[in-house]
């Protein structure tokens, strides 16, 4: 079963950035993702809970950023995808070049996390799959806001 969630986590992904760039080969305007202020939240308290704790921060976090400019990559920009974080994109019907996206994985198994894993991961509310294994000076409990996630199935 893990193995199909995880495969399922990558085609999503894989489909996402397909779709990303057909969209765009004709010479149409940057897509527009649109991301939770949740989400993202979520993703900054994690970025700088583990940024300045892990060891190797800028090669087992790649792509990971503080989401404030200059460097604002969002989670799965086609362009600088964060490592082991899988999003679905659903495109709004209204224009066909704006995308709703909600981070749905984080897989960082060996990534040397050390500290705690933040409240905020309860923000994540569409997380499905939350992998942290092989990164034994990740310590602590787990937040109690994990248990808010309904759509978590895999921990």
């Amino acid at each position: 079963m893990r193995f199909w969630m995880t495969c399922k986590l990558a085609l999503v992904q894989l489909v996402y950035f397909l779709l990303l760039l057909l969209g765009n080969h004709k010479g149409s305007a940057s897509p527009v993702m649109n991301y939770t202020q949740s989400d993202l939240y979520a993703m900054q308290q994690l970025w700088g809970a583990w940024n300045r704790s892990s060891e190797n921060g800028v090669n087992d976090l790649v792509g990971w950023n503080s989401l404030n400019p200059p460097q604002n990559n969002y989670p799965c920009s086609p362009l600088s995808p964060w490592q082991g974080v899988f999003c679905h994109a659903k495109r709004r019907l209204q224009n066909g070049n704006n995308w709703d996206i909600w981070i749905v994985g984080l897989r960082l198994d060996g990534a040397h996390l050390q500290g705690v894993l933040p409240p905020a991961i309860g923000n994540l509310s569409n997380l499905v799959s939350l992998t942290l294994t092989r990164n034994p000076n990740l310590t602590g409990a787990l937040p109690e806001e994990l248990g808010s996630i309904n759509s978590l199935f895999e921990l």
